[in-house]
């Protein structure tokens, strides 16, 4: 090899070097320089872990760890698994199973055997490994309480310690973890969490039934033999994507051309036996701001079907090292907080999904969750004020709706009897709708009117018994606006600032608030409107997006943005308010629940959409559809909207919508009041025909009589078919003709 040969050969080598010690030293200080924000979120040092004892005579035979009326707990000491038994049929739920002959590696073998298991890191990887009660030699302490018992485990070459509290219920069992039970050393550090991931799990076909997850407003998945075919599980984080963590997803702003998937708005999830009456609901309850909901589907990794939660402690994310490149890293610190889960056994008639949202239901109510609202029927109309488009090198405002025009729109529809609407104006601040995020000086749009005439409005319908709402969303920010970027501008971990991609040419990003600055803003809205008529607001963003996010040197987990949220809501006290998707944990504080999903993201699993969502909130908050004037299949949505019990919306404009075209708002391609207004109104009188038949009742049943054919049962006696089929259908000695729904007054 010649000289130069050499000398370049060892250049290339030192280069290299240099490369892999700057990505050392940037996970280095990515491990070693994040701190977890608040207090707490930090794990026990090991070296102080003290196990305690055992209490005595508890042997590796499994026996009762406690009983009541109802139900058996049965212990297995050594797997940490556990039977539940209804004592009056004799039927159980299992949560470890022996896969026998199925091909499965010792990891997965283990963690089917085993009622806890947990996924760590080791070191500076970012790929995570699982640990369970047989893989890598846990201790076991076991301790009985009065209706349950407690383990402490214990990874002692892992140097990972944490404690499993377990208490029997008067309908099932609750299994946590407390935060302050959890220990670890320095070279391995706790990822997740796993309490009873096979509670009630089945193998194959062998028992009949369906998986319930809460994908949509719900769907089912078919305890079939699936033949191998599907090679991917149903796996999304509870309360959405982290945008600290996760990458970013493309999508717009308003009406998505290729709609994204849906999101998880509630920490539920089941499986029913349908062949022995028996079922299990699965409630995530606590620890829920970091969380995946998992479902698979035999043939996916095994040949079981079983459905969890799986809380995570840490969550590797990429970390840019360049404009157009970065690497995945594992953060050193942990959001640790106290998480558990809670199930709930349902025999007899209530074994299904419908039994599975009524215990829901009073779940939430019973915890004060949820409260009951005026459902009264109202249709819900959103109007646009203006919006923002490139004029040259500025920008120029688009006015679509006046506040004159649409005090003008609702006289017109009243004269012709809809009479009841639930008005929202979009876009009424300074700039339009799309300039206007990241503003907090909200004075109205002068090319829309004014704060005399936006107030007056608000007064005139007050009198008639209905709000204004205002649309206000306090966490988008347009990137065209200044801020401070260490205060105002939330990042992701790797420290780069968190965008929403809209694929639109005006403004194809925007930012997100850190929560802080969504909470100020809030209170300067509530200044400005103290002293007016305008207590209605209809928030956008903050209800249906969770986030971590880095800032002053320290990471800020979902929990905080969680609580900030939580307080912005309270601080709206006296206010109508409607939200968007909100999650579950602020329907307390939802008057109105805007945009309640009708379908899912049709994976190929799913056997059935159920309206599992309706179930729960019918009867006690009005919810109401997507807008229906953008649906290409109008009979089969307004159809959807029968079957899942939603009042029905509408996004209306005065100008043309041709004039959105340049817009951010482009996507409401369909919006001229003059071409909706007899679609609203045949709207109003169907669906006000319902209510009055309807009234407050919830919703006590949801049935497929045949493949096409739904039967949704009131608990007032009303019973509605709704015929999705191309033929006739006998019922009750009638007929429900194709594409249509008919009602029946049982009682």
């Amino acid at each position: 090899m010649s000289h130069r040969k050499v000398a370049a050969f060892l250049r290339n080598i030192g280069i290299l070097i240099c490369v892999v010690a700057v990505f050392a030293g940037l996970i280095y200080a990515i491990n070693h320089r994040t701190k977890v924000a608040g207090k707490g979120g930090k794990a026990g040092d090991f070296s102080k872990f003290l196990p305690g004892s055992s209490d005595r005579g508890t042997g590796d035979s499994p026996f009762v760890a406690a009983e009541n009326q109802r139900l058996k707990m049965i212990l297995d000491p050594v797997s940490l698994g556990i039977t539940l038994e209804d004592k009056s049929t004799g039927e159980t739920m299992s949560s470890v199973f022996n896969p026998g002959k199925d091909p499965l590696n010792e990891s997965w073998k283990g963690f089917l055997e085993s009622g806890v298991a947990i996924e760590f890191y080791n070191g500076t990887s970012p790929a995570l490994e699982r640990a369970d009660m047989f893989n890598r030699s846990p201790q076991k302490y076991i301790k009985k309480k009065e209706n349950g018992f407690q383990a402490t485990i214990s990874y002692e070459k892992l140097k990972i310690a944490f404690t499993v509290v377990v208490e029997l219920t008067e309908d099932g069992m609750t299994a946590k973890v407390p935060a302050e039970s959890i220990y670890e050393g320095e070279q391995f550090r706790l990822g997740a969490v796993y309490l009873y991931p096979f509670m009630g799990a089945s193998r194959l076909d062998e028992e009949k039934g369906y998986l319930f997850i809460p994908e949509g407003s719900g769907a089912l998945v078919e305890l079939q033999d699936n033949k191998g075919r599907y090679n991917a599980p149903y796996a999304k984080k509870i309360y959405g994507e982290n945008i600290a963590v996760d990458a970013e997803v493309s999508q717009k702003m308003n009406w998505p051309s290729v709609k994204p998937p849906e999101q998880i708005v509630m920490p539920v999830f089941g499986i029913a036996h349908t062949d022995r009456n028996m079922a299990l609901l699965g409630i995530a309850e606590d620890g829920t701001s970091d969380a995946e909901l998992l479902a698979y589907p035999n043939g996916v990794m095994t040949n079981y079907n079983w459905v969890t939660v799986k809380y995570l402690y840490r969550k590797e994310f990429i970390t840019q090292v360049s404009r157009g490149s970065g690497i995945i890293a594992a953060p050193k610190e942990g959001s640790f907080r106290d998480v558990g889960v809670r199930f709930i056994v349902l025999s007899g008639d209530q074994a299904d999904y419908s039994g599975m949202a009524k215990a829901y239901r009073n779940y939430l109510l019973k915890t004060d969750r949820l409260e009951k609202k005026d459902t009264e029927f109202r249709i819900r109309l959103d109007f646009l004020g203006a919006e923002s488009k490139k004029w040259i090198v500025f920008k120029a405002k688009v006015p679509m709706t006046t506040v004159e025009q649409m005090g003008s729109m609702m006289e017109r529809l009243e004269k012709k009897g809809v009479d009841r609407i639930l008005p929202t104006y979009m876009g009424w601040q300074s700039g339009g709708l799309s300039l206007a995020y990241g503003s907090n000086n909200y004075t109205v749009e002068k090319s829309v009117g004014d704060m005399d005439q936006l107030n007056g409005l608000a007064a005139r319908l007050k009198k008639k018994g209905s709000e204004l709402m205002l649309y206000q969303d306090f966490l988008l920010a347009n990137p065209d606006r200044k801020y401070d970027s260490s205060t105002d501008i939330a990042k992701n971990l790797g420290k780069t600032i968190a965008k929403k991609k809209t694929n639109k040419p005006l403004y194809p990003e925007f930012y997100y608030l850190t929560p802080p600055r969504s909470l100020s803003d809030s209170g300067k809205f509530r200044e400005k409107f103290e002293d007016t008529n305008l207590h209605g607001i209809t928030v956008g963003s903050n209800a249906n997006t969770l986030y971590s996010y880095f800032s002053r040197g320290a990471v800020h987990p979902r929990e905080e943005t969680r609580n900030m949220t939580d307080s912005m809501m309270k601080g709206f006290q006296g206010y109508q308010k409607a939200m968007i998707r909100p999650f579950d944990y602020l329907w307390k504080y939802t008057d109105h629940y805007f945009d309640l999903p009708l379908a899912t993201s049709n994976y190929n699993y799913i056997s059935r959409e159920v309206p599992f969502l309706p179930m729960v909130l019918k009867g006690i908050l009005p919810y109401y559809s997507d807008y229906a004037n953008f649906e290409p299949n109008r009979t089969k949505f307004l159809l959807k909207m029968v079957e899942y019990g939603a009042y029905p919306s509408f996004l209306l404009t005065w100008e043309d919508s041709t004039e959105l075209k340049d817009t951010n708002s482009s996507d409401f391609f369909a919006s001229k009041f003059t071409d909706y207004e007899p679609v609203v109104k045949e709207y109003y009188r169907l669906f006000r025909e319902l209510h009055d038949r309807i009234g407050d009742a919830g919703i006590q049943k949801h049935e497929a009589l045949s493949e096409d054919v739904v039967k949704v049962v009131y608990d007032n006696g009303v019973e509605i078919v709704v015929n999705y089929g191309r033929q006739d259908f006998p019922y009750r000695n009638a007929t429900v003709e194709p594409q249509s729904y008919r009602l029946f007054e049982v009682n």
